[in-house]
């Protein structure tokens, strides 16, 4: 029964390392493959193929930025990404008017904040020292 075991593990062991020098091998054999496509497609003067080829190599992948929904799930469409800005920008933009307004065109303030404009005295140099 031990022994059984052990060959069992023997063999799944083998097993194991056959499949991942298979593995290694495919993907030696596929690299080989995209190698001489590139070749071809350079001396052909193919760009787009060429471009396609190293961009899939590089494996270089833009993502978007994933956009929560207002019930917290992510949008998962398109239509479901653009109906969510919409909301948003809905929300954002149709906000009620503001209560309190600033006049621009009044020069003077309505109340002096008690602000030195002195020169510095050689106590405040030695307080902002340390």
């Amino acid at each position: 029964m031990f022994s059984d075991a052990i060959i069992s593990c023997h063999h799944y062991t083998d097993t194991d390392k056959e499949v991942k020098r298979g593995c290694a091998r495919d993907k030696q054999h596929w690299y080989d493959s995209k190698a001489s496509e590139v070749e071809e497609a350079a001396t052909k003067g193919d760009h787009k193929s060429l471009y396609r080829i190293v961009k899939e190599l590089t494996d270089q992948r833009t993502q978007s930025q994933q956009i929560k929904m207002a019930d917290g799930r992510f949008a998962r469409s398109h239509d479901e990404l653009v109906n969510r800005c919409k909301d948003h920008f809905q929300a954002v933009l149709n906000c009620p008017e503001p209560t309190t307004t600033f006049d621009m065109d009044d020069t003077q303030a309505s109340e002096q904040l008690p602000v030195s404009v002195d020169p510095i005295s050689e106590q405040e140099a030695v307080l902002l020292q340390r």
